[in-house]
């Protein structure tokens, strides 16, 4: 339902008018009112409540237009030929170690003088840290270099730096660390690593920009070495240089008119001639939201490419409420404070989440985006603008797909109920975008890679459900489908590695792309490249290759992209996944060789790697070329403020054109997904989990994969990096139960083996002594976990623990006469803790208080209840050791049996 009215706001003295404001309002009792002549927002009211405002502040669209600062100078230098300066020893995150990494050599360093020698000839990973800040200007871009020389071309050279902000506080872990650089916890820095020596003894030259981020003020730099074993390296000439990176300006905020244009629909149209940009809002109201969908178009003649930031600011003056950054932690919003929740993605900070929450007591708000308009879009708080979502974005002339010197951005607002925080907020989006959450298995399980079920006894032991394979014999198939376990083809969309056989030196880089070019030029060739024949691969490659600002290709730009895998050393070329399939491109490939070849032998795809930030998930695609394919706007380079076309946002195009075709003709999709990918591409797949190397993740990551992916199958696959410690009994019982809170399900693809990816890993189950050992654990724990999956997770649980390190979550509603609570003790000492659950959250009717039962099902141990009739509450006190999960099931004594959810339960 949506109204509007006119509220007089105030009179302007000796003016002789009235300002007008226009209301928008939903159904369930939100009101956003905008200045009817400016579209300014001049109030919030919740449920007849006027949210405080903060003054003088414009509430509404605005933007800055970067343009690149040419300023350079030379920041720091040494080239450690004069007077011996003090450096601190570093080694691991300790940058003033007692131990001393570092010796002076009086002769032989470039130009033959002095140099420094890092390492002690037993340890690695040391060297050398500045003890002095040094300043730095945020957004700008340090060029740094050193001249290195090692024995042993083995030897990787890494440097670090540690961020600070003005007030001196140490910023780094929070910061975003700019492509091909990392954040490191073990130096406890943004660290770029993996440089090498190609010639033994000789004096080269590395060199690597970093973006500054924008909270920094002043950084501490430290350079170390890498091996396993006792070496030594050289460097000398270390410098510094800074250049002006981009001046965003001053803000201009969109100002005009806004009016209703249809029920439901407002309209503001601005078209700022000194700018030469038109921007048209069009605000939807619905029941439980409002929705604002910007375009925005350069009206300049010609067109030009036009990098723009986006803001859209609710200026809510929220200080003493709470900042929910997901749903175990939030924050008490305090005066002078910044708060976000996000992630590092091309050297930017990105919300983790594509909604926020802020709250007091009696109300709270949500500014939220479609997870189907994704953009580069993060959410902050701070008192001087208060919530803000905000937007880059880059115009492009090359752009089809998005109409050229055009783009478009939507987010929304809408309320919750305080009570549970970002719980709430959740709930309330899953409410408002049912269509993003949609389950669409039938049979929940566990992920298996990559031994065939069919090698394994009694495999329905193990849960399995989806089997992820290359293309697989009939018999295979069948046996499979027989037991109810889903065939899932390999894909990596994203790129394809090249074999190179046994080698140990790299090949140039004009070698490399040389070869491929021979191979697609070289079509009589029977060979075949990824199904397919071999030059279709290779000019598939060279038309899909990412490219940066230089126009090479990015196959050096991480040293993962050249890879041992198996003994053998590969070449990974990262590909944009475009979706214009009549050209001869890697999703060409993949829909021709793989989607359409075999689409009657597989239940979906398996597509591998899907990541945002790091590897070929964080990729700024300068090839032009690529521009008119993106069906999603460009943004624009933090360096030189270019247009790029980012790989985040090309993956997104290729999985929503794969989800609708698969969707389609009935088949699914499952992905490798890691965490942070949640945030784009959950919604787009029907199974999903990532590859783990440890028995437990945190509660952070863990919690991100269950809110984004809601009722949707999680399995995650264990991969155990130990060398010849193998996984032993009791770890893979500590993994199961890890799963089982969350109501994941446990897959195990390695036992060890090895010590990282491309190692001869030992396969798990090629190894009866260990599943056999561990079948029992399986058995146990896998109907539990259905019996979660099934009933469906949901974040608001109504229930609480006395003990602050007992965590909760609930599975399945009152609605099916059944609820199951997952309870897991974080501290070190068992616990026997009060758990409260609040009767009326979960619609249990006051004559079913005193009849519930519960029993918990690890032990099959009866659970006593005692009932709060006044307050509507139900105890019971559990036991759980230290580190330990326990699993609740509350239920009445009698149920029709006619009630299928009940009768799966038992």
């Amino acid at each position: 339902m949506s109204r509007i009215s006119w509220v007089m706001i105030g009179v302007f003295a000796g003016m002789g008018f009235c300002v007008f404001a226009l209301e928008i309002s939903t159904g369930d009792g939100l009101v956003l009112r905008l200045d009817e002549g400016t579209g300014e927002i001049t109030g919030v009211n919740i449920d007849g409540r006027d949210l405080p405002f903060f003054s003088g502040v414009f509430g509404g669209l605005q933007f800055y237009e970067p343009t690149p600062i040419t300023s350079h100078s030379t920041i720091f230098h040494e080239d450690f030929s004069g007077t011996e300066i003090t450096w601190n020893s570093a080694i691991m995150d300790n940058w003033e170690a007692s131990a001393v990494y570092y010796t002076w050599i009086d002769t032989g360093g470039v130009g033959g003088s002095k140099y420094l020698r890092l390492g002690d000839g037993s340890h690695t990973g040391c060297g050398i840290a500045f003890p002095q800040a040094i300043n730095v200007s945020h957004g700008s871009i340090l060029t740094i270099s050193w001249f290195g020389r090692s024995a042993d071309t083995e030897n990787k050279y890494i440097f670090c730096l540690r961020l600070f902000n003005v007030d001196g506080e140490d910023i780094t872990e929070d910061s975003p660390a700019p492509s091909s650089w990392i954040y490191s916890a073990a130096s406890q820095a943004h660290c770029v690593y993996g440089m090498t020596n190609v010639a033994a003894t000789s004096w080269e030259e590395f060199s690597y920009d970093y973006l500054v981020p924008d909270d920094a003020s002043s950084m501490t730099i430290s350079l170390r070495y890498w091996r396993d074993g006792d070496f030594y390296v050289d460097i000398d000439e270390l410098t510094i240089e800074e250049t002006g990176g981009l001046d965003f300006g001053n803000v201009i905020n969109v100002s005009g008119p806004v009016s209703q244009v249809a029920p439901n629909t407002y309209e503001q149209i601005v078209e700022l001639s000194t700018e030469q940009l038109k921007f048209s809002t069009t605000y939807s109201s619905f029941s439980n939201h409002i929705q604002a969908d910007v375009l925005i178009e350069d009206t300049s003649s010609p067109l030009r490419n036009r990098p723009l930031r986006i803001y859209y600011t609710v200026p809510i003056n929220a200080t003493g409420w709470q900042w929910g950054d997901d749903i175990y932690q939030n924050r008490t919003i305090e005066a002078g404070e910044t708060y976000e929740y996000t992630f590092s993605m091309l050297s930017r900070k990105v919300s983790i989440y594509p909604w926020s929450a802020a709250y007091d007591d009696d109300s709270g708000v949500s500014v939220a985006v479609p997870m189907d308009v994704p953009r580069i879009q993060k959410f902050v708080y701070t008192d001087e603008k208060g919530l803000q979502t905000l937007f880059d974005v880059c115009l492009s002339t090359e752009t089809v797909h998005v109409a050229a010197g055009k783009a478009t951005v939507s987010f929304l607002l809408y309320h919750f109920a305080p009570e549970w925080g970002f719980r709430s907020a959740t709930k309330k989006y899953y409410d408002i975008f049912p269509e993003f959450f949609v389950k669409r298995t039938e049979r929940d399980g566990c992920w298996e890679y990559p031994i065939s079920p069919d090698l394994i006894p009694n495999p329905e032991d193990f849960g399995f459900a989806y089997y992820e394979c290359w293309p697989k014999t009939e018999e295979v198939r069948d046996y499979c489908y027989q037991l109810g376990i889903e065939i899932y083809y390999y894909m990596e969309p994203w790129g394809i590695w090249q074999n190179y056989g046994d080698i140990t030196e790299k090949p140039s880089y004009e070698e490399r792309v040389g070869t491929l070019e021979e191979w697609a030029a070289d079509t009589s060739s029977t060979r075949t490249w990824l199904r397919a024949p071999r030059y279709y691969t290779a000019q598939a490659v060279l038309n899909s290759g990412y490219k940066d600002s230089e126009g090479r290709y990015y196959i050096d730009a991480f040293e993962y992209f050249w890879h041992q895998w198996g003994g053998l050393a590969n070449q990974f070329w990262p590909c944009y996944p475009d979706t214009d399939f009549s050209a001869v491109t890697m999703s060409s490939l993949h829909k021709t060789y793989l989607v359409e070849n075999y689409f009657d032998e597989y239940d979906g795809i398996y597509v591998d790697s899907i990541t945002v930030n790091h590897g070929m998930g964080n990729i700024e695609d300068f090839n032009h070329g690529h521009f008119q394919y993106a069906r999603t706007p460009l943004t624009f380079s933090l360096t030189d403020a270019q247009p790029v076309l980012a790989s985040q946002l090309a993956q997104y195009d290729f999985l929503d054109w794969l989800a609708s075709y698969l969707h389609s003709r009935n088949k699914k999709v499952m992905g490798n997904i890691f965490s942070y990918a949640y945030r784009y591409y959950a919604h787009l797949l029907d199974i999903l989990g990532s590859e783990i190397s440890d028995v437990s993740e945190s509660d952070k990551i863990a919690a991100l994969r269950r809110t984004l992916c809601y009722q949707k199958v999680n399995t995650n696959l264990l991969q155990w990096f130990r060398g010849e410690d193998f996984v032993d009994h009791e770890e893979v019982e500590q993994y199961i139960k890890g799963q089982l809170f969350w109501g994941f399900f446990p897959g195990i693809a390695s036992c060890g083996g090895g010590t990282g990816w491309g190692e001869s890993l030992e396969r798990y189950f090629l190894h009866p002594e260990l599943y056999e050992r561990d079948r029992q654990l399986f058995r146990t724990y896998i109907p539990i976990i259905r019996q979660l999956s099934e009933a469906g997770w949901e974040p608001l649980t109504f229930a609480t623990s006395d003990d602050s390190n007992v965590l909760i979550e609930r599975f399945g509603g009152w609605n099916y006469h059944c609820v199951l609570f997952t309870l897991k003790n974080n501290g070190e000492i068992a616990v026997t803790a009060d758990i409260t659950i609040e009767a009326e959250g979960l619609g249990i009717e006051d004559n079913e208080l005193n009849t519930i039962q519960c029993v918990e099902l690890l032990t099959s141990l009866r659970i006593p209840l005692s009932v709060d009739e006044e307050n509507r509450k139900i105890h019971g006190e559990i036991s759980i050791p230290a580190s330990d999960v326990r699993v609740l099931k509350l239920y009445p004594p009698t149920v029709s049996v006619s009630n299928k959810k009940w009768m799966l339960f038992h």
